[in-house]
């Protein structure tokens, strides 16, 4: 009974110790096209993003990530109609960010290169400033939530301790709005 005991002891702690070498922690940075739809402006291209995360891989498949994007500062000079119907519309800048936690489920290939999947929660928050209003009726406004996001990389192990990779993530708010980056990372 002992001998039994002590074995699965010793097993269970080497299978904790393999396991343990197979986590890493990880931090990288990324530069993209963010695209927003908002039901205030139509109109609203992409702007650029940046962001960085920190993650920590629980072992080869899986791994949690936490990220701060930035969506950039988007200038809308609008000489249509404008919101509510008006001819003319004021000058707006568009201001959004997000931080998110996500899951990742990972697919890794023998030659460095990984594909995955990711789904968590996103806390965004948009802001919109109206810069030169024609007349009154538009005023600053802001808007802020947690929802549901979701997205699909691809990783390439540049070498042991860089990575560089492809990210779409999409965030599931009223309006969608998505993002897709290239980043480079740092595995700890």
């Amino acid at each position: 009974m002992i001998q039994k005991l002590s074995l699965f002891l010793a097993a269970a702690i080497l299978s904790i110790h393999a396991s343990a070498s197979l986590a890493q922690g990880y931090m990288g940075l990324q530069v993209g096209q963010a695209d927003m739809n908002l039901d205030i402006l139509s109109k609203l291209d992409t702007s650029t993003s940046v962001g960085v995360y920190g993650g920590y891989s629980i072992n080869k498949y899986f791994a949690v990530e936490l990220s701060y994007s930035d969506y950039g500062d988007e200038d809308v000079n609008y000489s249509g109609p404008g919101a509510l119907g008006d001819p003319v519309a004021p000058r707006w800048t568009v201001s959004s960010d997000s931080l998110s936690f996500h899951g990742l489920i990972k697919a890794p290939f023998d030659d460095g290169l990984t594909l995955y999947a990711k789904a968590g929660w996103s806390m965004w928050d948009v802001e919109l400033d109206v810069n030169d209003a024609p007349r009154d009726g538009y005023e600053d406004s802001s808007s802020n939530g947690t929802d549901f996001s979701y997205g699909l990389g691809v990783m390439f192990d540049a070498s042991r301790h860089v990575s560089l990779r492809l990210d779409y993530t999409a965030v599931t708010t009223d309006k969608s709005s998505a993002n897709i980056s290239v980043g480079v990372q740092y595995n700890l």
